[in-house]
């Protein structure tokens, strides 16, 4: 009898322990990482500081990208059964943002270096660390157009060709929750109308203001053409970050990338300082170009939106905004001296038409980066403005 009650309460004990693993310590069961956007919803069990946004996305190919709350990043990972490793470092941009959303980056990235196994269950991914504890949690992000704002890379001129925006111009799509579209064709301000019937797209009529700008050279007709590849568009797809829209028969409209979320750029606190070009990092690659005279490339923006430097013998001016969070350059008129074999004045104009983010680094300098943070201009203060 009394090796049957012992046999009993063990047995007891045992399935109690059991429970209790079963409620401390979740089976992570693996599942499709792809083919999503995942926001995050829960850092260490905490929702994410109000106004920003942290995401995920992974691809086929083992790569992965997404948002750390200021800096977009990317890297590679591995994922068999219901492990996943996330390899480290992580390559990221370089942007500063206030200091309590850089304490929330870093632990959110020391987080992914920690991840051990996870779970995919309908909408919701959860990432586990080598203890099994969920240390990152993530809602499927809606795929939709309604509500969402892109910043356009190429466009479909109409003669079978797919052509990149020119460099100083900046074009915008803002598809409104209420079914109107309205941005900026690199000139003029446009609006119109448009319709999704599941992956189906109708856009138009569109119209727009009459204004002329003769900088840069075509911007006049890449408006036209941009417009017009829009109302062609008859399917459209969203992907992480990007946006296509194709025509009936295939062929790309419009591609475009989301525009960056404004938590990075201060707009008062780059004014009326001349800024001096220190060098350009190819972020993919990592290469750096160092500017052996960095006094004689310098920008300058002025609080009315105007903005003025050196391109090394040559002057330049230009005005600047801040649209979609991003900080937009349109360079206006320049001299065109010849400034020796081995000047940087063009390819520092050509960097400085491709910037669509940028603010302060962190140490006293700015960060301009193009489309994407491929290309990261590093600037140092060289003091204040004087007209």
């Amino acid at each position: 009898m009394k090796a049957l009650l012992l046999s009993i309460g063990i047995c007891t004990s045992l399935l109690f322990l059991a429970a209790c693993a079963s409620t401390t310590s979740p089976q992570a069961s693996g599942g499709d990482l792809t083919g999503q956007v995942w926001e995050l919803s829960l850092l260490n069990d905490k929702a994410p500081l109000s106004g920003t946004s942290i995401s995920i996305q992974f691809t086929a190919g083992e790569k992965l990208g997404g948002s750390s709350g200021c800096n977009q990043y990317s890297g590679m990972y591995t994922a068999s059964g219901n492990t996943l490793k996330i390899a480290s470092p992580l390559a990221s941009t370089m942007m500063a943002c206030p200091q309590e959303i850089m304490d929330q980056e870093s632990e959110y990235l020391k987080a992914l270096g920690e991840v051990k196994t996870y779970s995919v269950t309908g909408d919701q991914l959860t990432l586990f660390d080598t203890k099994e504890k969920n240390i990152l949690v993530y809602n499927a992000r809606s795929q939709d157009l309604s509500g969402t704002s892109w910043e356009v890379i190429t466009y479909n001129n109409g003669k079978q060709a797919v052509t990149s925006v020119l460099a100083g111009s900046s074009i915008t799509a803002n598809f409104g929750g209420d079914g109107t579209l309205s941005g900026n064709g690199g000139c003029n301000n446009y609006n119109g109308t448009y319709t999704v019937t599941a992956k189906q797209i109708k856009i138009g009529p569109l119209a727009s203001t009459r204004m002329f700008c003769a900088d840069p050279e075509g911007v006049m007709d890449q408006e036209a053409l941009y417009l017009a590849a829009l109302e062609t568009a008859d399917t459209y797809k969203v992907e992480g970050t990007n946006l296509e829209l194709r025509t009936k028969d295939g062929a790309l409209a419009v591609q475009a990338a989301a525009a960056i979320p404004d938590t990075a750029t201060s707009s008062d606190s780059i004014q009326n300082v001349v800024w001096q070009w220190l060098s350009v990092t190819n972020q993919s690659t990592g290469e750096v170009t160092n500017v052996p005279n960095p006094e004689n490339y310098t920008i300058t923006f002025n609080a009315d939106g105007t903005l003025d430097g050196k391109a090394d013998c040559n002057s330049f001016t230009g005005t600047y905004s801040q649209e979609n969070g991003g900080i937009i350059i349109t360079l206006g008129a320049s001299t065109m001296a010849y400034c020796g074999d081995t000047s940087l004045d063009q390819q520092y104009l050509t960097l400085l038409g491709s910037v669509v983010a940028g603010g302060p680094d962190g140490d006293g300098g700015l960060a301009l980066e193009n489309a994407g943070g491929e290309q990261r201009m590093l600037f140092q203060n060289g003091g204040s403005a004087t007209k």
